[in-house]
């Protein structure tokens, strides 16, 4: 029977692993980081430090989050790189967290760059949240997407690039309804009206009633854009003969 004294001495070595693995993980040490892919008690120490420093982001003042999250992904960063360079496939919460920080710190390149390996790898989110790792991508790229249009700045190649994934990812069809109508709309206004009408009318038949497309307007406008060119294009050719 383990007595008092001998828990707490488990306890006390446990927080000294924990410290000394930390600290070599936020020097840089990579010989660290690499044990914490291939040597499954490591990766638990890593595990519980990280469940420690995601608590520890919950109680940090909102406006100081940004800032504890570049530490946070700096520090598991090392780790999370190791895992995706290795063989390795295993249920891996850091490689979701800091996928998820990268996201929250607008990061898009690398967030995303880590979400489609977690998606392959088939991971989950963590218990709290109620959407699928897919789910969650798809909709913190088009979230951001929609800040980017507002600031009027390119979302391409990223929102192109989950765009073609849809189809294979498991996600509702009002996520699918939302980017055809983000790219129908787009389209639109780049004056390519075929690939707007093709969008807008994907967005149309994954509508419903409770997540109706509303995109009538729109896709009004590209059908009557795309005959007016078709009638140009026919008077063209009459011309020549």
């Amino acid at each position: 029977m383990t007595t008092p004294f001998q828990r707490h001495m488990k306890e006390m070595l446990a927080k000294d692993t924990k410290a000394k693995q930390v600290k070599a993980l936020d020097a840089g040490d990579l010989k660290t980081a690499e044990s914490t892919v291939t040597d499954y008690s490591q990766f638990e120490v890593l595990e519980s430090s990280l469940k420690n420093d995601v608590t520890a982001l919950a109680n940090t003042p909102t406006g100081e989050r940004d800032e504890q999250r570049k530490t946070f992904i700096a520090r598991y960063l090392p780790h999370v790189e190791k895992y995706v360079e290795s063989a390795e496939v295993y249920a891996n919460q850091i490689l979701v967290m800091v996928m998820m920080w990268l996201f929250d710190n607008r990061d898009i390149s690398n967030a995303l760059k880590y979400a489609l390996v977690a998606i392959e790898q088939g991971q989950k989110m963590p218990q709290q949240f109620n959407r699928n790792l897919a789910t969650f991508v798809a909709d913190a790229v088009l979230d951001w997407a929609d800040r980017e249009l507002k600031l009027g700045h390119a979302i391409d190649p990223y929102f192109s690039q989950v765009l073609t994934k849809l189809d294979d990812w498991a996600v509702p069809e009002v996520v699918h309804m939302k980017y055809n109508k983000m790219a129908g709309t787009l389209a639109l206004d780049e004056k390519r009206y075929a690939d707007a009408v093709k969008y807008l009318q994907k967005a149309n038949e994954y509508g419903t009633s409770n997540n109706p497309a509303k995109v009538k307007t729109k896709l009004d406008k590209a059908l009557a854009e795309l005959e007016k060119e078709a009638e140009e294009k026919a008077e063209e050719l009459d011309k020549k003969e």
